[in-house]
């Protein structure tokens, strides 16, 4: 560090732009409390707390020298304290494969490292404007047509990146998505990549599906049925959890909803929601069967991609995918062999007869 360097650094501590720089304890990382203050990475000063999830907690922070804010996602791996090593490759692997996928609609990694052997961090680029949250809180009748069909593109856009890196989200929801507005109109940011799953077999553990409570990680109104069982899951859980966030952008009320977690799941697993249209009778009807098939209990019965979710939002048709129609193929011929089965059960009933007669009057001759 040179003489600049360190001028700098003074005369910033003087104007109480950074703190002095504070060893971060266990305790301190464990809890999630009293922040407030420290430097992460030496250059990261922690100044709010934006929120907790089942195994990370989120911080606003500001850039030591530039005075640029960034939100930090330090990762508690001490709830997964024996598989801390398997998960930290986990972590930096979705880290990298993040910083691959730049898009104007996705909030942006910028850094990635740990504070310690168990305690990874990401950073990413702080996102002004409300999240799709606050957005429906002042829509409860629902959003306009407009609006709704530019923050789909957007979404689906987005998504429809991240999957062909093979990253499935995991956790779309309201609060996950930032609307800004602009001179264009409203621009979203996909955030909060935090549980993430990438498609990579050594990382695969039972323990790495729960949160620190013991649950299954999601948020249960957003969550597939796969993922509710607690499956491996892909890119089709995230087109549900869109067509859930769909239906609520244009009823302003949650698709599937219920007095506790367990209930929210099991409605999840086995209950439609309520028609649209029951709603709201302004929605054009090729978007209702569109979100409609999203959100099929069944993964192969929805559409493959978000590609295809958007243009039968525009009201293209889109055809069933081939893993359904492969299937139905399977099912027909299998029925196929059982009527054939069938129906050469009653002939072998009378050939077996007419062999026993023909013995009966050769006996009766016999004996005459």
């Amino acid at each position: 560090m040179g003489l600049s360097d360190l001028w700098k650094k003074e005369e910033l501590a003087k104007r109480g732009d950074i703190p002095d720089d504070k060893e971060v304890s266990r305790e301190v990382l464990e809890s999630g409390n009293d922040m407030i203050g420290h430097v992460i990475g030496g250059k990261y000063v922690i100044e709010e707390v934006l929120g907790f999830g089942g195994m990370g907690v989120l911080y606003l922070a500001k850039h030591k020298v530039l005075g640029r804010k960034y939100v930090i996602k330090i990762i508690r791996l001490h709830l997964v304290d024996q598989h801390a090593n398997v998960a930290i490759k986990r972590f930096r692997r979705e880290a990298q494969a993040l910083a691959k996928v730049p898009h104007r609609n996705i909030v942006e990694v910028v850094d990635y490292d740990t504070i310690d052997e168990r305690t990874p961090y990401f950073v990413m680029e702080y996102v002004e404007g409300e999240t799709l949250a606050a957005l429906l809180e002042k829509n409860a009748m629902g959003i306009p047509l407009e609006m709704f069909q530019t923050i789909m593109q957007q979404l689906c856009d987005a998504m429809a990146v991240v999957h062909a890196k093979g990253i499935v989200h995991r956790d779309l929801k309201p609060t996950n998505i930032m609307i800004q507005e602009t001179d264009e109109g409203p621009s979203i940011k996909v955030l909060d990549f935090g549980l993430v799953h990438v498609d990579a077999k050594e990382f695969e553990s039972a323990i790495l599906k729960l949160t620190g409570t013991g649950q299954v990680i999601g948020t249960p109104a957003y969550m597939s049925p796969e993922q509710c069982r607690g499956n491996t899951v892909d890119q089709l859980s995230d087109i549900y959890a869109i067509g859930l966030l769909a239906y609520e952008m244009l009823t302003g009320v949650p698709a599937i909803d219920g007095e506790s977690f367990i209930e929210i799941i099991e409605k999840q697993l086995s209950e439609r929601p309520d028609p649209i249209l029951k709603i709201r009778s302004d929605v054009p009807s090729h978007i209702v069967r569109a979100i409609d098939r999203a959100l099929s209990k069944e993964p192969r019965d929805r559409f493959q991609s978000t590609e295809d979710f958007y243009r039968a939002l525009c009201g293209e048709t889109v055809a069933q995918e081939q893993s359904g129609s492969a299937i139905d193929e399977i099912t027909q011929n299998k029925n196929e062999t059982s009527v054939s089965k069938q129906s050469k059960f009653p002939l072998a009933i009378v050939g077996f007869s007419a062999v026993v007669a023909v013995a009966l009057i050769w006996w009766f001759f016999i004996r005459s």
